[in-house]
């Protein structure tokens, strides 16, 4: 009867709650490391993330940050919306990136189908 109870609360593992940072924080993670001072794995020990987790945060907010120092100010010409707040650009890359690479394989297919379809022309017409 105790295996019984060690087995049950062996098996229902309980997750560790997700910790969630603000925005601002990331951005002064990912600013930290661009700075070059530190590796990505001492200021993730550091900073107590993973190295992953901060790779990923460079990821989004890095190129949001190099986009806002760019661009500079945003005005009435420029982005609208999305120039003055990294976060918005870096969802907005992140998004265009996923359409690029979805509408790329997309295009693959169709000029492999195309070359298919066009030797089959070829062979019924000799």
């Amino acid at each position: 009867m105790n295996d019984m109870k060690q087995t049950q609360s062996e098996g229902a593992a309980v997750p560790k709650p997700r910790k969630r940072y603000k925005e601002e924080f990331k951005i002064q993670a990912v600013k930290l490391l661009d700075a070059g001072q530190r590796t990505q794995r001492a200021l993730a020990a550091e900073l107590g993330i993973s190295e992953v987790t901060l790779g990923a945060w460079k990821r989004c907010y890095g190129v949001a940050v190099a986009q806002a120092r760019l661009s500079g100010p945003a005005g009435p010409g420029k982005a609208g919306r999305s120039a003055g707040n990294p976060v918005v650009a870096a969802m907005e890359v992140a998004r265009l990136q996923r359409e690029l690479e979805f509408m790329t394989r997309q295009r693959d297919i169709l000029k492999k189908a195309l070359s298919i379809f066009s030797q089959g022309q070829l062979n019924a017409s000799k």
